[in-house]
């Protein structure tokens, strides 16, 4: 059962960075950082690219691919995953088909892998895993959950924060060759973020102090807000900590449609854990995560599975994940 949690926590992963192009988009609320290095063309053509798909309300995945590498002391730890989503509607109630064809986590302590397929359609949950289906009514609430994808302005909102971030010193980007793909020419972009850098410009914002209070007072360590002075000091322990690591998020953007038909995240990892937790020490690898995107705003019908054992069969209560 261990496994099925761990994969069907890659799941909501997965599911979660294919809504990754909203990521660029938000960095443009404060003076559209993400043009930096961009002509004024290329700028326009980035930001139509983001004000499009703030108006796709159902897609498709027709590939994924997930690739972790972490070196630790003690062990190294891989995983890597690919699959589908032939369906996403986040309409009310929301019709999701997700599918792990195949993942696997190797650590020291041996290989594990396996893979998961998810159906949310008409208020009903099937789940096959080990070549079993499982089903049963959704929780209205659980599906109403489902369905909320934030919009930008919430997410700049988090906390009731009134956010002012320059990340102007933070944020490039480029763009690359033209490519001819899913039948029409597509812009490619590459942005670069250096996460030192956002990070101190993060901690300049007088709001992420309070916020930050605010989090460690509800941990009970009293207290209540942090002056610029606290912040600087915490820059100065994390900034050098993140300097050698770095963000960068390519996406293909179709020249006749303005939609961004597929992004890819890569992530270098070279974080000195030491003062933080000792038995990890310095931490390095590298995330990968690349998803193409497809059926834009269509109305899907999943064929669902007409015999199942029940939901309550997999017995998930009490379990947690153990990566």
């Amino acid at each position: 059962m261990s496994r099925l949690v761990r994969i069907s926590a890659l799941a909501a992963l997965v599911m979660l960075m294919a809504l990754s192009p909203a990521l660029p988009a938000l960095a443009q609320a404060s003076g559209d950082p993400i043009c930096n290095g961009l002509s004024q063309a290329d700028c326009e053509l980035i930001t139509r690219a983001g004000d499009a798909m703030d108006g796709v309300n159902s897609l498709s995945i027709p590939s994924w691919s997930l690739a972790l590498s972490l070196q630790v002391q003690g062990g190294n730890v891989d995983l890597q995953a690919r699959g589908s989503a032939p369906a996403l509607d986040f309409a009310e109630p929301p019709t999701v088909h997700f599918v792990i064809e195949n993942a696997a986590l190797t650590t020291p302590d041996g290989v594990e892998s396996g893979g998961l397929e998810f159906i949310t359609q008409n208020n009903m949950i099937y789940v096959k895993i080990d070549d079993v289906w499982y089903g049963g009514a959704a929780d209205e609430q659980d599906l109403g959950e489902m369905g909320e994808v934030p919009e930008l302005g919430d997410l700049a909102e988090i906390g009731e924060l009134d956010l002012n971030i320059d990340l102007s010193g933070a944020i490039s980007t480029a763009r690359g060759e033209d490519v001819e793909m899913m039948g029409q020419p597509m812009a490619t972009f590459t942005t670069t973020l250096d996460p030192a850098r956002a990070l101190a410009a993060l901690l300049m914002d007088p709001s992420i102090g309070n916020a930050l209070g605010m989090a460690l007072g509800q941990a009970e360590l009293g207290m209540e807000g942090l002056n610029p002075q606290d912040l600087q000091l915490l820059g100065a322990m994390l900034g050098p900590m993140l300097s050698k690591s770095s963000i960068s998020f390519e996406q293909w953007i179709g020249l006749e449609d303005s939609l961004i038909h597929k992004i890819a995240l890569n992530v270098v990892i070279d974080l000195d854990l030491s003062f933080f937790a000792p038995e990890l020490g310095v931490v390095t690898g590298n995330l990968f995560l690349e998803s193409e995107m497809a059926d834009f705003n269509e109305t899907f019908e999943v064929a669902v599975p007409q015999s199942y054992k029940s939901l309550e069969d997999l017995n998930l209560e009490g379990l947690q994940l153990e990566m």
